[in-house]
């Protein structure tokens, strides 16, 4: 079965609910948001990247695997 706090979800594999803990959402205030909507592209890419970096630091093997994937799926549909 599927496991939520207190035992298994009854709705099992049908179940689209996710039981697993997720940290809290990030929400900006109205200054960050007319701050962020202020940048163009290029400005957002740089300010964003970073945080998306150290995000992807602990994902580098899995983020190469999927690069090989997509490369011999890219590969086998030439041919």
């Amino acid at each position: 079965g599927h496991m939520i706090k207190n035992g298994d979800c009854d709705a099992g594999a049908s179940c689209g609910f996710c039981h697993l803990p997720h940290s809290k959402k990030v929400r900006l205030n109205k200054h960050q948001r007319q701050f962020l909507q202020s940048l163009d592209a290029g400005q957002k890419v740089a300010f964003i990247a970073p945080m998306i970096l150290q995000k992807m630091e602990g994902f580098s093997e899995q983020v190469l695997l999927v690069e090989e994937l997509k490369k011999a799926l890219e590969k086998s549909e030439r041919e």
